[in-house]
């Protein structure tokens, strides 16, 4: 996982982690980044996703621009089958590196109006960049609106459902530990099945680590 939230990313925070390294020794680098430089950048989870996080120091995103996120991505794609990448909701250079890269482009929204808005103009400028994102629709809000009046505004339909779990995702997110394995929780099955659906590959034997078992060597983005 790739934390391309420069400024504000929480990955390692929710995972729990405590990096020493950072997408900021990568901009630091001198030559030509290779995978075993690339490996002393990444911290490693208990259940095998591997991070890249983003500047420990507010600062350093300014050192981090296309051409470091394209040599990553490119490294990163020899090494891992999945690479999964996070980027900030504005659109960066950083994040524009990513977008060229990339297989697949997920937009996450709600159902409220702001949310649907801002949605339909991101696919609108995506569009004009030849990207061709998928639509995933929360339902993070207490009155949203009706599913059809969103898939109307937004002009396609979602790829997938996030159903509302405020207590799964509070719990997951202070205690930075995955929803993989949560029980009886909607929020922890729908990624189950979001992770399914993309990749083809779904759970063994009660399925918790799903996107443990997703990781591993591969030259797919």
């Amino acid at each position: 996982m790739v934390d391309l939230d420069l400024q504000r990313g929480d990955i390692a925070a929710f995972l729990n982690l405590n990096p020493s390294q950072s997408l900021a020794a990568i901009a630091a680098a001198r030559g030509e980044i290779d995978e075993v430089f690339l490996h002393g950048a990444l911290t490693r989870h208990e259940s095998g996703v591997v991070v890249l996080p983003a500047p420990l120091q507010m600062e350093e995103a300014d050192t981090i621009g296309h051409e470091q996120v394209e040599s990553v991505l490119r490294v990163l794609r020899s090494q891992f089958r999945y690479v999964i990448v996070d980027t900030a909701r504005t659109l960066t250079d950083a994040s524009l590196a990513a977008l060229e890269a990339t297989e697949h482009v997920f937009l996450l929204t709600d159902l409220s109006v702001p949310g649907m808005r801002a949605t339909r103009r991101t696919l609108d400028l995506l569009a004009r960049l030849d990207a061709r994102p998928e639509v995933l629709i929360t339902q993070a809000i207490a009155r949203p609106a009706k599913l059809e009046d969103a898939t109307r505004a937004i002009g396609q339909p979602p790829y997938l459902i996030i159903p509302r779990d405020p207590t799964a995702a509070s719990q997951a997110m202070n205690a930075g530990a995955p929803l993989n394995g949560t029980k009886d929780s909607p929020l922890a099955t729908s990624i189950g099945e979001f992770a399914t659906k993309l990749t083809g590959v779904g759970p063994k034997g009660g399925g918790g680590r799903l996107f443990g078992r997703l990781f591993g060597r591969g030259k797919r983005v």
